[in-house]
């Protein structure tokens, strides 16, 4: 009985992942599927330099975009970021707006500015062109509107290695990091 539930639940998870890949163009993401709770990490607030730092890009000129997104969920791409809103996450169409702002860091702002999900949303962001120094980024921030670090989430690498994937529960503004 046991050997069937875990063909069940191995089963179940590969059509999950096909069912998700097939809502996407050709370029895989990376997803894993991990409990919001167990991907955040507090910041050090002992007064130690021991903070997160962001990734450096080459400067970039701004890409925006948008979309309505309903209760079955959506992807918005911007540049080369998604954000995946699973069905579920939202309980009204909402239009979504995405913003990479013309800097040099890997970041994007989402709006409405404080809309939180019902469920967690994915956030695949670009590294492509940043310099990485050879390290792979593993986490992105949140930040406040004077680009202070709020909050640190831990990020996975992305299929292909120029990205990570995260999960968010509202929008702001969010950045790479080491």
């Amino acid at each position: 009985m046991m050997r069937r539930n875990l063909q069940f639940t191995i089963v179940l998870g590969a059509v999950l992942v096909a069912g998700v890949a097939a809502c996407h163009d050709s370029q895989p993401v990376g997803l894993v599927s991990v409990p919001a709770s167990t991907h955040r990490m507090p910041l050090r607030d002992d007064g130690t330099d021991d903070g997160p730092r962001l990734l450096a890009c080459p400067a970039h000129s701004s890409a925006t975009g948008s979309a309505t997104v309903g209760v079955h969920g959506g992807v918005l791409r911007v540049g080369g970021d998604q954000l995946i809103i699973p069905g579920g996450a939202l309980d009204t169409a909402t239009l979504i707006t995405a913003t990479i702002p013309a800097d040099t860091l890997a970041d994007i702002q989402f709006g409405p500015e404080g809309l939180h999900f019902a469920k967690p949303v994915t956030l695949v962001m670009s590294t492509a062109g940043c310099s990485t120094g050879g390290r792979t980024p593993h986490h992105v921030v949140y930040l406040d509107g004077d680009g202070q670090v709020l909050e640190t989430l831990t990020a996975m690498p992305a299929a292909g290695g120029n990205g990570v994937v995260t999960w968010i529960g509202h929008f702001s503004s969010y950045a790479v990091a080491f």
